[in-house]
């Protein structure tokens, strides 16, 4: 009996120590993984009081700074962890305490810090504080050495940066190119208020005669002697960039007077063209100069652009290596010159040009042997106008194709005309450009109008001046289809290239200047 009672009174005891038992072991398992991920975790784990003495770290801290847990117990970071033009006084690493309310621990830190044989590295620290049973207060660190990733961060920064300058800069001359030029002008009109901003386009003269002389890397050689030139007479606030292949611009910022801004191209004008050395050589090159002022409330770059660049033909047109200006009388005339490009380009898309045809005689008989085709522009208001008043415009606005195939088709109305009259023999000649001969057009409308007229065409004063624009005009059209014969008064070959570009192109027979008389090709 007695022993039934100890059994019943013993159950409940054993279980609640068996209970604990199991209580302590998973403890004492935890304790273990604890243990095992502090001692194995890559990343450094310290433990410090308010004073930011460290109480205990785990191996990766100590690793990360080199030193052993002996060497950094009871002591503050600051005091080793720092770089030496960085580490505090001693009254500061004293005095330093956490304020667990600052900002700065709500968020990782990235600092710099230093190992025992004085390399330098990135570590990421985050800062959380917990308060024990007892009501201390401790710092828990969690540190990660990133130097890798900021190296690489860093890197890609650099990358980004070079392709941000590569994407805005000459490459050749180092300036700024065209698109740099775009931002920083539009920024400079916006920005200007009452004051002006001053445009100088440059173009260095006979810059293909440099190349040709003395080869590319001499034009290399211009072109960056030309920019570092520039980029060293204008102010700071000043930017020049190159929008072409010898082409630059200057943005001039506070411009008061047109003539303030010419004194400055007058300047660069005579410093482009002081000769100076290169591989031995002497080279010397000239420049043009655009000058447009902006005027009050200004904010259109691609106007006052266009108004560097009409100063600048102007220049050019007026002799080379010198400066225009765009004031009021240029404005006046680059208006009218507006108009009168509008004017022409509606005549030749209506076809409102008049066309003559100039006989030519045999001087020993008398006969009329054919015409020439004359093209003629009766203005609306200002009435007729002479050739060498439109073509020049026509060629600056790239017409001169559509205006000699409009002649073209002139010329072979007429030869039906003639031919249905009774006069087969007589010949019509109209002048073709090189323009002509590669429009897409002209090889089938001369077909047609030779076949509905039953007869040849004489192409009057036409001149190659080089290989590739016959081959790219007459050899790769349908050409030998053709049973014309193509007669070219007053040919002359200005090279053997180009009397091999004659020969290779379907063009039968040409008239000898000196001869007079036609010649087999």
């Amino acid at each position: 009996m007695i022993l039934v009672v100890v059994k019943a009174f013993a159950g409940p005891f054993i279980l609640d120590l068996m209970k604990e038992n199991n209580q302590l072991h998973q403890q004492s398992d935890q304790a273990d993984y604890f243990r095992i991920a502090c001692e194995n975790s890559s990343d450094g784990l310290v433990i410090q009081d308010m004073k930011a003495r460290i109480l205990w770290a785990n191996p990766a801290y100590t690793q990360i700074h080199g030193l052993s847990l002996d060497d950094i117990i009871g002591r503050n970071p600051l005091e080793f962890a720092l770089p030496k033009d960085q580490t505090p006084s001693e009254k500061d690493i004293k005095n330093f305490r956490f304020d667990p309310y600052a900002p700065a621990w709500s968020r990782l830190e990235l600092v710099k810090n230093v190992r025992a044989d004085g390399t330098e590295f990135w570590n990421q620290i985050n800062v959380s504080f917990r308060t024990a049973d007892d009501g201390r207060q401790h710092a828990i660190l969690v540190c990660r050495d990133v130097t890798q990733d900021v190296d690489q961060q860093e890197q890609l920064r650099d990358i980004s940066t070079r392709l941000e300058y590569e994407a805005t800069h000459d490459t050749l001359t180092d300036v700024p190119n065209r698109a740099a030029f775009l931002s920083f002008i539009d920024k400079a009109l916006s920005k200007a208020g009452a004051n002006r901003v001053g445009l100088l386009h440059i173009d260095l003269d006979n810059f293909k005669n440099m190349n040709d002389t003395h080869g590319n890397s001499a034009g290399d050689a211009v072109l960056v002697h030309a920019a570092s030139v520039v980029r060293n007479t204008i102010k700071r606030s000043d930017l020049v960039a190159r929008v072409g292949g010898d082409e630059f611009v200057v943005v001039c910022i506070g411009m008061t007077t047109l003539n303030e801004l010419a004194q400055l191209a007058n300047q660069l004008i005579e410093l482009i063209s002081e000769p100076f050395e290169w591989n031995n050589r002497t080279l010397q090159g000239g420049t043009s100069i655009g000058a447009v002022l902006s005027q009050n409330g200004c904010t259109d770059a691609e106007e006052l652009l266009v108004n560097a660049d009409f100063a600048l033909y102007e220049a050019k047109r007026g002799g080379r290596n010198q400066v225009a200006l765009y004031d009021d009388a240029m404005y006046d005339h680059h208006g009218y010159l507006m108009r009168r490009s509008a004017n022409l380009i509606d005549a030749v898309d209506t076809d409102a040009l008049s066309y003559y045809f100039q006989p030519t005689m045999d001087l020993s008989t008398g006969d009329i042997m054919g015409f020439e085709t004359l093209v003629r522009w009766e203005h609306t208001t200002d009435g007729v106008i002479p050739p060498d008043h439109f073509l020049p415009l026509a060629k600056d606005l790239g017409l001169m194709g559509d205006l000699d195939l409009l002649s073209m088709t002139a010329a072979l109305k007429e030869k039906r005309r003639l031919s249905l009259a009774g006069f087969p023999d007589i010949n019509i000649a109209f002048n073709a450009s090189p323009e002509l001969l590669a429009h897409p057009e002209f090889i089938n409308r001369l077909i047609w109008g030779l076949r509905r007229a039953a007869s040849t065409v004489a192409i009057s004063r036409l001149r190659f001046w080089k290989r590739r624009t016959l081959a790219t005009s007459m050899n790769r059209n349908p050409t030998r289809r053709l049973s014309a014969i193509c007669a070219l008064p007053d040919f002359r070959c200005t090279s053997m290239t180009s009397g091999l570009a004659l020969r290779a192109c379907p063009i039968l027979r040409r008239l000898m200047s000196r001869a007079s008389k036609w010649t087999e090709v």
